[in-house]
């Protein structure tokens, strides 16, 4: 993620929700230090029931993975957001 949060929003947590395949499986959250972290990398471990298998197999199953913010950053504080790309493994 890119972090460019600060000002009125140093010490805020800042917290995300995760969905795979339209079921909430966790959150996760950061708190903005006194300077922008600039690049945070997210590395989360869910655990939750099987998902139903979408097509032809295990390994070749596509699922969405949904992360909506659950809280936002102060008028002022600046932003963050996701770069493209990224890993998810069962």
């Amino acid at each position: 993620m890119s972090d460019l949060t600060g000002g009125c929003a140093v010490g805020a947590t800042h917290t995300f929700n995760v969905m795979v395949a339209g079921r909430s499986v966790g959150t996760y959250a950061f708190v903005t230090g006194a300077a922008p972290a600039l690049r945070r990398t997210i590395s989360e471990r869910y655990s939750f029931a099987g998902t139903p298998a979408s097509g032809g197999g295990a390994t070749s199953d596509a699922y969405t993975i949904r992360i909506t913010a659950a809280t936002t950053v102060c008028s002022g504080g600046s932003s963050w957001n996701w770069f493209p790309g990224g890993t998810a493994s069962p």
